[in-house]
């Protein structure tokens, strides 16, 4: 919650302001009228906002407290009004969400611009599918916005590109290619010559090789920590000239085999001491094993060998060996390696192979490739693990784990959607008195939640939310069994709540599960109370912590808001499922950024995939009780207000009566 200061005394009329320029913030009851924007106070605020943004205070998506105050102070010298922060604010998103609108409508296809007045060209028929999604748009077929190159400096670089976010849906139309394959940390042009080198020594990739056993050796610990060293230096922000080369340099060490760990240690010590702007990037060439070594060494230095005995990475079967001693052994060691059952892993395998999504490869089978995957997702393991545990090189893990993630996605289509008709009344609410028969039309609970992103340093500003951590924004609606019927991935973690509710609401692509007529979903403050969609009241006590902390709900608001926190919990437990079964989303790694969001359906596609065939799975279990609470990292400034431009007034009614009659027949029954 971000808060402000009162206003000050107004200024009696004739004085001049103090030096440092008026106090201003929430101001009085009476201060709290609607603030009046005429065209000529919209200019100044739009060139105010321009010079706080060449001046770097919009750090983020928004500007930081200083440029708020200068904002506030300087309209207050040029036009006597003393908006507060929240006014200012508004315009800022109104204005902001008119951009936005501005870029999807310049960027379809099959719409074009007059050359003169700047208005759109194209038939009715396109242009009425067009504003069916996208009500904003209206007011640009004859003429553009004003002050068009001033919103482009403010609002370019934060501007939100929903063609960018993956939509899951049917079909699943951007997942048809796949996806990019330094998902797992290896560039195209190594992938490449890898895939060359391995179709010229492909004789040696049938040699077995000798088992041994698994113990954390010292050079086990370096690599662990040479990784996290790579990953400090990737995700650090630095001068662009000096430190464009070491990220090259970083890159291709984060990339070298496991058995090469010491060689990983010589190549930083040589880059701290070199006077060269241009380290040289290490080539490859097959050795006799069958691995790719370095041609390129450090003066003066050799991979390091141990004296413990292990043997360098060779081809053969200690992968498939590693499967068979997991699935044969106990089942809890299936369960904590993979993060489900036996018999759930080898279904969700013969339902990919089924399904004719994946495939055994030569040396590879199905079982193998998606043990490689849940280990990357479920414990966060590197391209180098994943080398020394399966003993393949680093394209071959970094193309099997790329080969399942597509299958998931693919699969989410016959997984992420609702399982039972939307007509019924949900068992949940049916057989508890606490839910029936009040919420007996409601059909699930929809919620966003933010997932660890990793995003280039010159795209983070509309990533960062209030606490500059990058993260993208999910959104998505489960039933009351804890399972996934629709998912919206890859928005920036700035976007708001509703802004994205809306958008798959309206896109009729998306095939969104809309509520049959006079059901609806539970959802929170932060999403507008329209029909199909029934919130809290606003103002009055709501999660469930709230009541934990403070004692039972009083009056007839705080009654109703606690029963429908209860209810629309289940969302937030089935997030919580979710990020406990798959560590991946708490702290992502260096993944593309399309890759990122494969990695959210995917998971979902598991998690979904494990509840139809365990109900009593252990993670579900963690999170039966309707009063378990996430200690979540939210940006909890994204839901401090509801984005409701385009609804129609007339639904807002609609669903705050039957938010009265809900609340009245709970405050009867008490």
């Amino acid at each position: 919650m971000y808060y402000v200061e009162m206003a000050s005394e107004p200024t009696p009329e004739g004085s001049q302001p103090t030096p440092e320029g008026p106090t201003w913030g929430g101001g009085d009851k009476g201060d709290k009228d609607k603030a009046q924007w005429t065209t000529s106070r919209t200019k100044i605020f739009i060139e105010l906002c321009n010079d706080e943004v060449l001046k770097g205070n919009r750090p983020t998506s928004t500007f930081n407290k200083k440029g708020w105050r200068n904002i506030g102070t300087a309209f207050f010298k040029q036009e006597g009004l003393k908006y507060d922060q929240k006014q200012l604010k508004n315009k800022y998103a109104g204005l902001k969400r008119i951009w936005s609108s501005w870029c999807k409508l310049d960027s379809h296809t099959g719409i074009g611009k007059d050359p003169i007045t700047g208005g759109i060209i194209c038939d009715d028929e396109t242009w009425q599918l067009f504003v069916e999604a996208n009500l904003d748009c209206i007011a640009f077929r004859k003429t553009p916005p004003a002050h068009l190159n001033e919103l482009s400096t403010i609002f370019g670089i934060t501007q939100l590109d929903e063609i960018d976010a993956i939509e899951q849906s049917v079909p699943i139309t951007p997942l048809e290619s796949q996806p990019e394959q330094e998902a797992i940390g290896l560039d195209q042009e190594n992938i490449d010559a890898n895939r060359r080198r391995r179709r010229s020594t492909s004789s040696v990739g049938g040699l077995r090789r000798k088992r041994r056993d698994v113990h954390l050796t010292a050079r086990d610990k370096v690599d662990a920590q040479i990784g996290q060293v790579c990953d400090a230096l990737l995700s650090t922000d630095g001068d662009i000239e000096i430190s464009y080369t070491v990220r090259d340099c970083i890159k291709e060490l984060d990339m070298l085999d496991a058995s090469y760990s010491s060689l990983r240690v010589n190549w930083l010590d040589f880059m701290r001491t070199t006077t060269s702007t241009q380290p040289p990037i290490p080539s490859y060439f097959p050795s006799s094993s069958g691995c790719y070594r370095p041609s390129y060494v450090p003066p003066n230095t050799e991979p390091y060998q141990e004296n413990s005995g292990a043997q360098q990475r060779q081809d053969g079967h200690e992968g498939h060996n590693y499967l068979m001693e997991v699935l044969n052994g106990a089942d809890s060691v299936c369960y904590e390696l993979f993060r489900m059952r036996k018999n759930v892993f080898i279904s969700l395998c013969d339902r990919l192979k089924s399904s004719h999504l994946l495939e055994d490869s030569r040396w590879v089978s199905v079982q193998e490739k998606v043990a490689i995957f849940v280990l990357a997702i479920g414990h966060s393991h590197r391209n180098r693990v994943l080398q020394d545990r399966f003993q393949h090189s680093g394209e071959t893990i970094s193309r099997h784990f790329n080969d399942v993630l597509l299958a998931l996605a693919k699969l989410s289509t016959d997984l992420i959607k609702p399982h039972t008709p939307l007509t019924e009344i949900p068992i949940h609410i049916r057989d508890k008195p606490k839910y029936y028969p009040y919420f007996k039309d409601c059909v699930g609970a929809i919620d966003g939640t933010h997932i660890s992103a990793w995003v280039p340093s010159q795209l983070q500003i509309p990533y960062r939310g209030r606490k500059s951590v990058c993260t993208q924004n999910v959104m998505a609606v489960c039933d009351f069994d804890m399972r996934f019927t629709f998912v919206n991935a890859g928005w920036e973690g700035t976007a708001h709540d509703s802004k994205i509710l809306l958008h798959c609401v309206r896109n009729r692509a998306l095939n969104f599960p809309h509520a049959p007529r006079g059901k609806y979903y539970v959802v929170d403050a932060g999403y507008p109370n329209m029909v199909g969609f029934l919130s809290p009241y606003k103002e009055t006590r709501y999660h469930i912590p709230d009541f934990q902390r403070g004692g039972r709900a009083v009056g007839k608001e705080e009654m109703y808001n606690h029963v429908h926190s209860s209810l629309r919990n289940v969302i937030e437990r089935s997030f919580g499922v979710l990020k406990a079964r798959f560590p991946i989303l708490r702290a992502m790694p260096s993944f593309s950024l399309q890759s990122q969001m494969f990695i959210v359906v995917a998971c979902m596609t598991i998690h979904n995939f494990i509840r139809l065939s365990m109900s009593n799975d252990r993670f579900f279990r963690l999170y039966e009780d309707e009063n378990h609470t996430e200690d979540e990292d939210e940006d909890e400034a994204a839901t401090t207000h509801d984005d409701v431009s385009g609804v129609d007034n007339r639904e807002i009614r609609i669903m705050h009566q039957e938010r009265e009659k809900i609340a009245n027949m709970i405050w009867n029954d008490r």
